[in-house]
């Protein structure tokens, strides 16, 4: 019977998108900095796509014209499953076809090689407790130094929290940290950027105004992704969002990042087939650097939680408050004050953040 539950509850689980991290409760140890590993994937990713583009755009029209003769032959006629089968093999390879064509048809195809990927990485992590596969490093462990951490589970600061609720992110969809350029934070982080963002993509192309994207994005944080599921409305993960959503831009347009103009990462020639920016390369090293900051951190910046937990969570804050500031060298409140201060903006851009009752460093800690 308890494993019938358990499995109920898991799949319940794997259904939902709430997925939270703990970046207050740290390991006694640096973590190995993963970022330039998890870039090279990423753009090992995008060139996969762009691979598959230009290798469609060479074979689709040759196979499309072959499919319309099929159909026309008298085998097609008189077999119905084959006609029905060759009729939905034009009508998909037709829209590919068009699709790769335009813009929106290029990101499309460079998010069909992460977001599955990203999803699959949050339910190994988050749900199975396994480390990330997308990385090339055996026990979890990179240098000498591990790579992922995640507390026992009834060591978080969510452990006596949320179960008033069917499901407590304390014992179901609670994942690792890691460090990528120097930022400690959830992995479920980039499940945000990768899927969420492309998420926000897509309707900001669709003609909504970034203003209503946003707005939108708010409103699944209070929604399935947080605060229904499990009372935390993280601006970690609208900053994920907002960050994703750039990344994606990026691909083909030049997208601005604080003080910075960063070039199309990708090209679209005269005959539609898509390479890499040859006038301004990118480096594989750093793929992703632009895009990661302290936005991403829960500990740094801080989250709204429901009424009925938020108590106790602070208590638990507090109790690590020692520990916290050993972990990111804190040493007074009014640098961690300017630093969760600056977390309002993302980059002086508005990205839904949540600014009252906030369980802030700086009030808890000093």
């Amino acid at each position: 019977m308890k494993t019938l539950i358990l499995i109920i509850a898991m799949t319940m689980v794997m259904s939902l998108q709430a997925y939270e991290s703990d970046q207050h409760t740290v390991p006694d140890f640096e973590l190995a900095d993963v970022g330039v590993d998890i870039s090279a994937f990423i753009y090992k990713q995008t060139a996969l796509a762009v691979e598959k583009i230009n290798r469609d755009l060479e074979s689709l029209p040759l196979k499309i014209e072959q499919t319309q003769k099929r159909i026309q032959s008298d085998e097609a006629l008189e077999k119905p499953m084959l006609m029905r089968e060759l009729k939905k093999n034009l009508a998909a390879d037709t829209a590919r076809l068009k699709s790769i064509k335009t813009k929106n048809g290029v990101v499309a195809a460079v998010y069909d090689e992460l977001g599955g990927t990203f999803t699959w990485e949050d339910q190994r992590d988050g749900v199975f407790g396994l480390p990330l596969s997308i990385i090339p490093y055996e026990k979890n462990i990179k240098d000498g130094q591990q790579i992922t951490f995640v507390p026992k589970r009834r060591h978080t600061i969510y452990a006596f929290a949320g179960f008033h609720r069917l499901i407590s992110p304390s014992y179901f969809v609670f994942c690792s940290s890691l460090k990528m350029f120097g930022v400690y934070f959830g992995v479920d982080k980039l499940g945000h950027m990768f899927n969420q963002g492309y998420e926000y993509y897509v309707k900001h192309h669709q003609g909504l105004s970034l203003d209503k994207v946003i707005e939108w994005g708010e409103s699944t944080e209070r929604g399935t992704y947080g605060t229904l599921v499990d009372g935390v409305y993280s601006n970690g993960d609208l900053a994920a969002n907002f960050s994703g959503f750039h990344f994606y831009e990026n691909l083909l347009n030049p997208v601005t990042i604080g003080d910075k103009t960063y070039s199309p990462i990708l090209t679209i020639k005269e005959d539609s087939t898509v390479e890499f920016n040859t006038q301004n390369p990118i480096e594989e090293a750093t793929f992703l650097a632009p895009f990661i900051s302290q936005h991403l951190n829960e500990a740094i910046n801080p989250s709204h939680y429901e009424k009925l937990q938020r108590l106790v969570v602070i208590k638990a804050v507090k109790n690590r408050c020692e520990n916290v500031k050993r972990f990111y060298h804190l040493k007074d409140s009014q640098e961690i004050k300017a630093l969760t201060d600056s977390m309002t903006l993302w980059h002086g851009k508005n990205y839904g953040h949540r600014n009252y009752e906030l369980l802030r460093i700086d009030e808890l800690c000093f």
